[in-house]
């Protein structure tokens, strides 16, 4: 596999009267773009959610990781931890992201997979069965083998959640 470049930009995508940031990659000859839906407490800068995001982008996908919740919303549950359980609540800004996505000069021609952990697992089932042609399907991702599926198979119109399984 030869090494592409990835492009890199920040993104701000609009859900209600909120604007999301988030950081999209997209490698030169994307096959797949993938829509990380991280956990309770997590956000787009995790090193994991990065080193995963990394792997992806070496593979040849797309990635989009992207905070659910504003910067203010984030101070809140900070202190509250109610929002990163509001199931709703994400399951709708991943539903506006996906649709931002869709629009998108830059992905909207990529099948888009939605990779999830913990409460965005979660939100990203429900997501995909928001919307035709995403399917759920689960992965399973190990440190020395990050961006493998299981089966063999390939991101496309997929849910990803994060198992141990």
């Amino acid at each position: 596999m030869t090494l592409q470049q990835v492009f890199e930009r920040l993104v701000r995508v609009p859900t209600g009267t909120n604007i999301l940031e988030g950081n999209l990659g997209i490698p030169e000859e994307a096959e797949g773009a993938v829509l990380f839906a991280h956990g309770s407490g997590s956000s787009r800068f995790s090193p994991r959610n990065r080193f995963v995001a990394h792997s992806l982008n070496r593979g040849g996908f797309a990635t989009l990781l992207i905070d659910l919740l504003t910067a203010e919303e984030d101070e809140i549950d900070q202190m509250t931890r109610q929002m990163r359980f509001d199931i709703p609540l994400l399951v709708q800004r991943l539903v506006d992201i996906l649709d931002w996505m869709s629009a998108d000069a830059t992905v909207r021609a990529l099948p888009v997979g939605l990779f999830g952990a913990s409460t965005g697992a979660a939100a990203a089932l429900i997501a995909a069965a928001q919307r035709p042609g995403v399917v759920p399907r689960r992965a399973r991702l190990e440190p020395r083998s990050a961006g493998a599926v299981d089966g063999g198979e390939r991101f496309g119109h997929r849910a990803w959640s994060n198992s141990s399984v």
